[in-house]
């Protein structure tokens, strides 16, 4: 039917969706399930209790064949049997608690605890990893799709929300395009002093690369591995300034400045780069002998 059509399921089977429940919505349990012609595939129980001080206290338990309602490119991600358990709060001040947090497939699992508070003390922990071998991410491009096998990814806020520790950190075995292929690709961002009500701070992050292919000749000329990408970030509501941003590679190198505007989804950068001949092209490399400034 037409939800088939929405998740792009193959053969376009019958897909019915059941929600069942009792009790106002301030204290309402319940339960959810998912059925492909005719065939449960799915079920989840869950809770939501409103408590005298403003806060949402909600659990969720189940699991099932969830790879079955997921678009083609998503299902590598939740093949096998799905597990949720959450029990977390919240209320209408930016206060979460998440007292467990657990989703686990065939392929990954995923989990987090702590407290995110906009306004106070904050000391949240997330992970995702892959059970059997990097998770396989994909996604449909206008041509093909883009494909990242992640080792695994960490996320922690740690302490007042005025200037918190923010530190994310991601292990990818490979990243494909349709005309690219990197591996052995690390990524960082950490702000020792991170507004998290005001969303600004200072954030450095960086890009390592240790292995690179391209469709394009001077594209693999050009782009040498090992690659470092250094970034000083600004941010803030309005804009992220890069303070610098600075590139290190056997073919190529140098910085850039500039800042990406949110709102106008605008950039403006000024490039200051540099090339050895090995770089170029075979005929434009032969009238040079040290390093060119681009």
């Amino acid at each position: 039917g037409v939800l088939a059509k929405l998740l792009r399921l193959p053969n376009e089977p019958s897909v019915n969706i059941k929600l069942t429940g009792e009790g106002p919505l301030s204290d309402w349990s319940g339960s959810a399930t998912a059925a492909l012609d005719g065939s449960e595939i799915l079920k989840l129980d869950g809770r939501h209790l409103q408590t005298p001080d403003g806060m949402h206290r909600l659990t969720v338990d189940g699991g099932g064949g969830f790879g079955s309602l997921m678009p083609p490119a998503l299902r590598p991600m939740f093949e096998g049997e799905t597990r949720i358990d959450i029990a977390a709060a919240f209320n209408d001040q930016g206060l979460v608690q998440v007292d467990k947090a657990h989703v686990a497939t065939g392929a990954l699992s995923f989990a987090a605890f702590g407290t995110y508070d906009s306004k106070g003390e904050n000391n949240l922990k997330a992970r995702l990893a892959g059970t059997n071998g990097p998770v396989d991410f994909r996604w449909p491009l206008q041509k093909g799709e883009a494909q990242a096998k992640i080792n695994a990814v960490d996320f922690s806020l740690i302490g007042d929300a005025q200037a918190a520790i923010l530190d994310l950190a991601a292990d990818v075995t490979s990243v494909a395009l349709p005309d690219v292929a990197l591996g052995a690709v690390k990524l960082s961002a950490r702000s020792d002093g991170f507004n998290v009500q005001a969303q600004s701070g200072l954030v450095k992050a960086a890009i390592e690369v240790g292995e690179a292919g391209f469709n394009d000749a001077n594209l693999a000329r050009l782009v040498q591995v090992p690659m470092k990408i250094d970034a000083n970030l600004s941010v803030t509501k309005e804009s992220i300034a890069f303070n610098p941003v600075t590139i290190e590679s056997p073919g190529v190198g140098g910085s850039l400045t500039g800042a990406f505007y949110r709102d106008e989804n605008t950039v403006s950068a000024v490039f200051k780069l540099f090339a050895v001949p090995g770089a170029l092209p075979p005929a434009a490399a032969a009238k040079f002998d040290g390093t060119i400034a681009l």
